[in-house]
């Protein structure tokens, strides 16, 4: 499907997904008119845009919190189509959390469109530093949105400003979500040191990825992710793009070519067999059902696996 084609199939299921919203809308306000509700859930209601935030999530959240992705796994967030079931799911929610910094901007109509009285959203974004990526062709940058693939960002930044969140909405968990705060930061402390021990046999290693989503990985192992093989994730890059690549994997001296689980490696290949390199495959997401990498602890140790893959 070429990008225009792409951009109306989402423009055309968008409109549905905003009409469905309207009759759910309708139909809970007409509901709520009536003195009718639907039983309070026990749990605090938390839906995130990624199953890394979701699991994050339920780590601090344990018992006290229920925890959906609007992301499936196996599926991108550059290409995802949203879903019926998903504005539905939205519109339960007392929590949403989103990675922001415009990964996820598809939420944005649901949410206006599902907006609840008492709904609060947190945009992680706002709460972390953010790396700055460098389009090759413009010299422009934009904010890189892949901050969670830092175990140590996730320590510091992120856990911190979701566990805070929590207890802002259900004041009675508040040393519930402390304690387990606590004890996720130490596993995230153990995790980093295990990576360490895990790459260190590959410091300094330069890949060219299949979208621009390891910056922050790489700068906290002393990796170097090179140059990206789609420019805009979901969109084909031109040959001309690609031409470009092998001279950069030539300058650079970079024999690794990094596939993604969410994206089509038959590209990746085709340019690992260019250069005469080693491609590894990459999973920035992860998820339920995803054997090996159904939690983030889980998908970071896949991730620092697969570049020990690349070793001479």
């Amino acid at each position: 499907m070429n990008t225009r084609s792409l951009l109306a199939s989402r423009r055309r299921t968008m409109a549905v997904l905003l009409l469905l919203a309207a009759a759910l809308l309708l139909f809970t306000t007409a509901m709520v008119r009536r003195g009718h509700s639907a039983p309070a859930s026990p749990q605090l209601v938390v839906v995130t845009t990624l199953p890394p935030l979701a699991d994050i999530t339920r780590e601090l959240g344990g018992d006290r919190v229920s925890v959906a992705s609007l992301l499936p796994a196996g599926a991108s967030p550059h290409t995802f189509e949203p879903r019926p079931s998903d504005v539905r799911r939205l519109a339960t929610a007392r929590l949403i959390i989103r990675i922001g910094a415009g990964l996820d901007d598809w939420v944005a109509p649901m949410l206006r469109a599902a907006a609840q009285p008492h709904q609060v959203q947190l945009d992680l974004s706002s709460h972390v530093t953010l790396l700055q990526s460098v389009d090759e062709h413009t010299g422009r940058s934009a904010p890189n949105p892949h901050y969670w693939l830092d175990p140590l960002r996730v320590r510091d930044e992120i856990a911190p400003a979701i566990a805070a969140r929590l207890s802002d909405l259900d004041p009675a968990g508040k040393a519930y979500y402390a304690d387990r705060l606590a004890r996720y930061r130490e596993t995230l402390t153990a995790l980093d040191t295990e990576l360490r021990q895990t790459l260190a046999p590959v410091r300094g290693l330069r890949f060219i990825a299949m979208h621009s989503a390891w910056p922050y990985l790489a700068a906290r192992y002393d990796l170097q992710e090179v140059a990206a093989i789609e420019e805009f994730p979901g969109r084909e890059p031109s040959a001309a793009w690609l031409a470009d690549l092998q001279r950069l994997a030539r300058q650079h001296n970079v024999h690794t070519i990094a596939a993604e689980q969410q994206f089509n490696p038959q590209i990746a290949r085709l340019l690992a067999q260019a250069v005469g390199g080693v491609l590894i495959t990459l999973d920035p997401l992860g998820g339920p059902g995803v054997e090996g990498r159904q939690t983030y602890v889980e998908l970071m140790r896949y991730n620092a696996r697969q570049f020990l893959e690349a070793r001479p």
